[in-house]
Formats: C-alpha cells, sequence, structure tokens
C-alpha cells in the first residue's frame, strides 16, 4: 500500500487557560454527554434518561478550568432533593477546595428542580479547582419500601453555574 494517509480524529478538546470569572463565567451541564469533558466528577451516578444526574451523599466535581477568586464568585447548583416525601428534610452543602460555601435545605421532589445560589469567598487562583457537595441525608429508596433502587441517593443535579 503506498497511499499517503492523514490520521483519524475522534474529537478534540480545547481548554481555556481564562480563569472562570464575571466575564468567563462556567456552566456545567450535568446531564449532558460532555459534562466528563468539562469535568472530572466523582460521586455522581449514570445520566439519568431526564438528563441530570444523582448524587451520591458526598460527590466531587474537579473543574478542568481555571477559577479566579481573588473576588467574591456566585456557584448556583440547579437540584432537587432525593426522596418524594415532602416530610423528609435534605440539605446542600457546597465548598470549594475545601473552603464552605454555604449550606441550604433541599426542596420540591420529583421533577421540581430549584436553584440554589452559593457565595464564594475571596482566595487564591485554583488552576484546578474541586467543587465539593455534602447532601444529609442521605436516602435509599429500597430502604424506604415499594422501590427495587438500592443507590443511597443525595440529589439530583441538573447543571452547575460560576459566574
Amino acid at each position: 500500500d503506498r497511499r499517503q494517509l492523514g490520521l483519524m480524529v475522534d474529537g478534540v478538546k480545547l481548554e481555556t487557560l481564562t480563569p472562570v470569572s464575571a466575564t468567563h463565567p462556567f456552566l456545567l451541564n450535568v446531564g449532558s454527554e460532555q459534562d466528563t469533558l468539562d469535568a472530572d466528577l466523582s460521586g455522581f451516578f449514570s445520566r439519568d434518561r431526564d438528563s441530570y444526574r444523582w448524587t451520591e451523599a458526598q460527590a466531587e466535581v474537579k473543574l478542568t478550568v481555571p477559577l479566579d477568586t481573588t473576588r467574591p464568585r456566585r456557584l448556583v447548583v440547579r437540584a432537587v432533593k432525593a426522596c418524594p416525601d415532602a416530610s423528609f428534610r435534605q440539605w446542600i452543602s457546597v465548598s470549594v477546595d475545601g473552603r464552605a460555601a454555604g449550606r441550604t435545605e433541599l426542596l420540591g421532589a420529583g421533577m421540581e428542580f430549584r436553584e440554589y445560589p452559593f457565595t464564594l469567598q475571596p482566595g487564591a487562583t485554583s488552576r484546578h479547582p474541586a467543587i465539593q457537595i455534602t447532601v444529609q441525608p442521605g436516602w435509599n429508596p429500597a430502604k424506604a419500601g415499594g422501590s427495587a433502587d438500592s443507590r443511597t441517593l443525595g440529589c439530583a443535579i441538573d447543571w452547575i453555574r460560576i459566574e
């Protein structure tokens, strides 16, 4: 074979060195096929057919872009609690690189996603920031009865935005 062949490219990923800031916001659509390219996810279950992911009681999102925290930043998580029972209360806590951003009660059930804003306080710019998400208490559908789903769930997350 004497052909001069090029190469076959399956995909290309471009990364920016510009830190996430008010002028360069970051949006991670957790339920999209692109989410694992834009961040390293741990403590998340596979994508749901409705384009979101359930978390375990503790989850982490490692960003592939730097985060400018020389000024306060707003981090918003669009989420819904795991348990459909309104009397079952769950709280979500968010921190970035180990620095607490806040804690609030998760509300709604089913597809009643809500936006939960958190404030990232000023600190050093991080080259590869990690967002830690903790949901208390976790909820197990099988233990509650009526479901074969034996996972212990934190919450369902649709997207995360930093501005």
